[in-house]
Parts: structure tokens; C-alpha cells; sequence
């Protein structure tokens, strides 16, 4: 009698503080496995036990052996890409398209960037988008007692900031994101497109501007000057969903170039499931949250929110339907299952 299938599931890292990995492989695995799903971590010592492994925006050396040796046994390989890692460098370049060679499957997560895959690599092997699903729950390690009580402690600092009594009368705002991404200029630098704007509407409508990342060194370049108040938080998983509840509306400004057009729906979706309205610069993957946030209409968006709150009301329990249809944990890893199952 044969044994029973599995699939191994690599990542690029097994860390959940890394995003990526927590929503492309981490928490999909955990889903799967509510559903008595075969799936797992890859772990080397059950490689024959594996009819399927997912290599998730892994494609170093190492892992381009580890991608051989399985092919070699009969072993189907399915590569999972959620950026446009072709504009890297020359030997990552190189490492990227070895593993779209190896693999017998294609996954990306986002419409955008499997066109980019395709107009690359060809459409010679079959292709699926899986969207990320939005983390209804985050929480830091149970373990990590001085993350934890630093983390609240900023997050205390955050309420005074927003409770002054100078700011009584404000919209809070919220920017969050990492400070820099690994293609030209992104991350906190767009924001100083939305400065004008700000400061502007601040003067008849008083904002703050909280920036939740992971750098306050770039915080201090960035908004050195604005005449907005503005704060600053360092990311945390242990206060994250909290803090951005603190806020009404998140604004995500985009240097829409071929890096950012090609990224998924995961800030404007968490942010509205999490009760923000939102207001974005609009990328691909954002158009089906037109009907629930303002794209490309700053002042108009930013304004309709300060007069409409009912408005605001209204755009995120549409994005929470949105969600709950489209990109829930419970859908997105249906996909995959669906996929393995065809595989």
C-alpha cells in the first residue's frame, strides 16, 4: 500500500515576524491544517514523503539544490513569487529564473505580476494567482515578555499623543509599512507626496499623522519640518492591530512604478477590515476596492471622509464583505488546496 501524500512547504524564512512568510506559507499551513489538510514546514529528513513541495520566494543556491534533488525523485515543484524580485540584481536575476525553470508550477499574488512573470519566463508551464488572505489576528511571541511591555509602552505614549488636549479636535491618520523596500526609492519616502495635501487640509481640519514602521531614523529624515502633527511608532506585533485601530483613515501614497504596480491588496484590505477608511494612491490590485475607498482622489477622498463619517461607516463594512468573499484565510486557502489537489 502506498503511503499517504504530503506536501512541503519551504519558505524564504520560518520567521512569523517576516510577512511574508507568515501570509504566503505560515498562516495558510495553520488553515490547512484546521482542515486535516497534509500539508507541512518542509522538513529534509520526510522529503519521500513529499509528492508536492512550494518553494515561496525561496530561490537561494541552497534551496535551487534542494529543488534538483526533488525533481530528480518525481517530486512536483511549485514556485510561489509575491514581488517583482526580476528588477534585483544580476545574480538573483539569475537564481529567479533557475527556479521558474525548475518548478513545474507557477504561483504569484497578484494579476499584475503574473503578467510580469509570464512576459519574462513565457507561458509555457501553467500559472495561478492566490492572492494574500488578510491576518484577521496578529500577536507576538507569548515568550518575548520585553518586546512585549517595550511595545505597550509606545503604545501608551501613542494614546497620549492622540488623547493631548491639542488634538481634541482631530482626524487621526495612519501610515504604516516598512521604511524602505528592496527597489528604489519606497516605503516612508512616498509620504512626502501627501505632505501639500496635509498640510493643507490641517488647516481647516485638524489631522495628526501617526507613521507606524520600522525605522526612526528615516521617520526623522522624512518628516523633519512638517507642519502637521506627526508621531511615531515602531512596528510590533504585540500592538499593531491596536494602534491601527487608534485611527480613522489610512493613507498610502504609492510611487506607482513596476515594483509597487505589481504588489497585492494587503494594506488597503487589512486596513479597511481593521475599520479604516482608506485613501491610496491605486496600484492594480486595489481596483476592486474602488467601491469602498477613494483612489486617486486625495483631497476629495480625505474631505468626503472628515464630512461623511457615515461614509467611512459604510466603505469598511463593504470591504469587510469584500473580504470575507474574497480574501479571507478560509478562501485563500481553499486555493491552494485546490491547487494542490489538481497538481
Amino acid at each position: 500500500m502506498s503511503k499517504p501524500y504530503k506536501i512541503g512547504w519551504k519558505p524564504q524564512n520560518y520567521e512569523r515576524r517576516v510577512a511574508s512568510a507568515r501570509i504566503r506559507c505560515l498562516n495558510t499551513l495553520r488553515q490547512l491544517g484546521k482542515q486535516h489538510f497534509p500539508a507541512e514546514l518542509y522538513n529534509e529528513k520526510n522529503e519521500s514523503d513529499y509528492r508536492i513541495v512550494v518553494f515561496s520566494k525561496a530561490y537561494t543556491n541552497k534551496e535551487i539544490v534542494i529543488a534538483q534533488r526533488l525533481k530528480d525523485r518525481g517530486t512536483k515543484i511549485v514556485f510561489d513569487l509575491c514581488d517583482n524580485h526580476f528588477l534585483l540584481d544580476e545574480d538573483r536575476n539569475t537564481r529567479l529564473k533557475k527556479m521558474f525553470e525548475f518548478a513545474d508550477h507557477w504561483v504569484v499574488s497578484s494579476e499584475a505580476l503574473g503578467k510580469v512573470v509570464t512576459n519574462t519566463m513565457g507561458s509555457e508551464k501553467p500559472l495561478t494567482v492566490i492572492e494574500d488572505a488578510v491576518e484577521e489576528t496578529l500577536s507576538g511571541s507569548k515568550v518575548d515578555i520585553v518586546g512585549w511591555v517595550k511595545a505597550h509602552i509606545e503604545l501608551y505614549k501613542l494614546d497620549k499623543f492622540i488623547s493631548a488636549n491639542q488634538h481634541a479636535h482631530a482626524t487621526h491618520l495612519v501610515w504604516f509599512g516598512n521604511h524602505k523596500a528592496s527597489y528604489k526609492d519606497s516605503g516612508l519616502a512616498h509620504v512626502n507626496k501627501i505632505r501639500p495635501l496635509l498640510e493643507k487640509v490641517n488647516q481647516s481640519d485638524p489631522l495628526t499623522l501617526t507613521v507606524i514602521s520600522n525605522s526612526s531614523e528615516v521617520f526623522d529624515q522624512v518628516f523633519s519640518g512638517w507642519q502637521l502633527p506627526v508621531f511615531y511608532l515602531e512596528w510590533s506585533a504585540h500592538t499593531f492591530y491596536k494602534a491601527m485601530k487608534r485611527h480613522k483613515i489610512a493613507v498610502i501614497p504609492i510611487d506607482v512604478n513596476e515594483f509597487t504596480n505589481v504588489k497585492t491588496n494587503n494594506r488597503i484590505a487589512l486596513s479597511l477590515f481593521l475599520g479604516l477608511g482608506v485613501v491610496a494612491d491605486s496600484i492594480d490590485s486595489y481596483q476592486e476596492f474602488s467601491d469602498c475607498s477613494f483612489l486617486d482622489s486625495w483631497e476629495s477622498g480625505l474631505r468626503s471622509y472628515l464630512e461623511q463619517p457615515e461614509l467611512l461607516d459604510e466603505h469598511v463594512q463593504r470591504g469587510r464583505r469584500l473580504i470575507r468573499d474574497k480574501f479571507s484565510i478560509e478562501i485563500i486557502a481553499g486555493k491552494w488546496r485546490e491547487l494542490f489537489e489538481r497538481i
